[in-house]
């Protein structure tokens, strides 16, 4: 297997590579209430802003499953034991350590990443390489729109270099994976149109292996191998083209 050692390539399809979101839980726990009481004198209060919009406090995931502490007490010691400064080696949030922490619940991100480059520059060190919160930010699980995923691969891999067209051709998969993912919403949309219930169970089905051969095209891409990504984003778009030549066949 190849791999394309892109800056920024594994924003691709992470709304997409997401997993299966468990049950929510309470969303303002200990650690969120005191820091939004205390804004003025807490650090980082811009990421409470991040963090509240984001897919992780929807699914209740709070401070301390990142950053250690504990979320059942508001007294200052007692709650931020055991928690380290993110330029601390040791701490779960320093950008080495971020994808095994990240890991924990992205657990196919984190094997496709394992197999990269990239994960072999971050293990060395490397202070250019990638981290998770270099494609997805620290809090917002962000995916980059093609042209600031171009740019961030540009910074590492320039135009005029052997590499320079990785990050061309990686914003131009991000592009073929967005329109792909608007399709297969406009399939839900027919598919919830659909009447006859054997025929919908059938295309249901359908609906299904297409989404699937669309969440594959996240290993490749966490994996940084963009030719991959590539073949398996062209599998996708042929599935999801065809479930909608079924929805909607041409009329005679």
């Amino acid at each position: 297997m190849k791999f394309f050692v892109l800056s920024a390539a594994a924003a691709c399809v992470v709304a997409i590579a997401a997993p299966a979101p468990a049950a929510p839980q309470q969303t303002f726990n200990r650690c969120a209430q005191c820091h939004f009481a205390n804004l003025v004198d807490v650090p980082g209060a811009a990421h409470l802003s991040e963090w509240e919009r984001s897919p992780h406090a929807r699914q209740g995931v709070g401070c301390e499953r990142c950053h250690g502490g504990d979320a059942t007490t508001v007294h200052p010691v007692e709650a931020h034991r055991g928690v380290l400064d993110s330029r601390n080696p040791a701490s779960p949030v320093n950008r080495v350590n971020l994808p095994e922490t990240c890991g924990t619940c992205h657990a196919a991100a984190l094997q496709a990443f394992r197999t990269s480059r990239h994960a072999a520059l971050l293990s060395h060190g490397d202070a250019g390489a990638p981290s998770c919160s270099t494609c997805h930010g620290a809090m917002t699980a962000r995916v980059p729109s093609p042209r600031v995923l171009e740019s961030q691969c540009a910074r590492c891999h320039p135009p005029a270099t052997a590499g320079g067209g990785y990050a061309r051709d990686a914003a131009a998969l991000l592009t073929d994976v967005d329109q792909i993912d608007v399709d297969l919403a406009k399939a839900d949309w027919l598919l919830a149109g659909v009447r006859d219930s054997a025929r919908r169970e059938r295309l249901a089905q359908a609906r299904v292996k297409a989404a699937a051969a669309l969440t594959e095209v996240a290993g490749a891409v966490h994996a940084f191998d963009l030719a991959l990504a590539t073949r398996r984003a062209e599998a996708a778009r042929a599935q999801v083209n065809d479930l909608l030549r079924q929805l909607n066949p041409p009329q005679s």
